[in-house]
């Protein structure tokens, strides 16, 4: 957890504020990242054979998809909750690798599915914070723009100097998704 050592007290903060404007709204904003996420990438419903994936059209909610979808925001709440002690997140992790490590064989996870989770949680969570008026000016639109392309640098500053509350939670939580679930790629096929 080496990059969150590194975050400063005052991104800690940002963080941790504009979490508190994405909680107000957690079942329904994870549960239209996962509709959003077998909209965009019809391939991804195989990867969750344990859920009923409503039919196109369908405005019932399925049960399944709303327990896991919120499991999936209530890790990103363990990291902002944990931002000040890192290390307590450890366990946390390494079980998502474990479980998530099988994938690839089990289920056919493909790396586009990366692209595919973080873009369709990105859009999300750029969805709410914009309406309650973060992120909505031409300048911001361009900063997460320019993140977006330059997320996986080599951990330089960002290409932006002036990163709003919005756009570094934004590159904050593409980074950090990221590196949570890769943990399970660097590690021996044991599982």
């Amino acid at each position: 957890m080496d990059l969150l050592d590194k975050i400063s007290y005052e991104d800690k903060e940002l963080l941790k504020r504009s979490w508190s404007v994405l909680e107000k709204n957690i079942n329904d904003t994870a549960y239209c990242i996962f509709d959003m996420i077998f909209c965009q990438s019809p391939d991804t419903k195989q990867l969750f054979p344990f859920m009923k994936i409503k039919a196109v059209g369908d405005t019932k909610r399925s049960r399944e998809m709303q327990f896991h979808a919120l499991r999936f925001m209530q890790v990103l709440e363990s990291v902002v909750k944990a931002i000040d002690n890192p290390a307590t997140l450890d366990p946390l992790c390494d079980n998502l690798g474990r479980v998530h490590g099988k994938l690839t064989d089990s289920r056919g996870f493909k790396p586009h599915h990366w692209g595919v989770f973080i873009e369709c949680t990105l859009f999300h969570f750029r969805r709410v914070l914009a309406a309650v008026g973060l992120a909505t000016d031409l300048k911001n639109r361009q900063a997460n723009k320019d993140i977006d392309d330059h997320a996986s640098t080599s951990g330089q500053n960002s290409p932006v100097e002036d990163i709003s509350e919005f756009t570094f939670y934004s590159f904050f939580l593409t980074f950090y998704y990221f590196i949570v679930f890769s943990r399970c790629y660097s590690r021996d096929k044991e599982f």
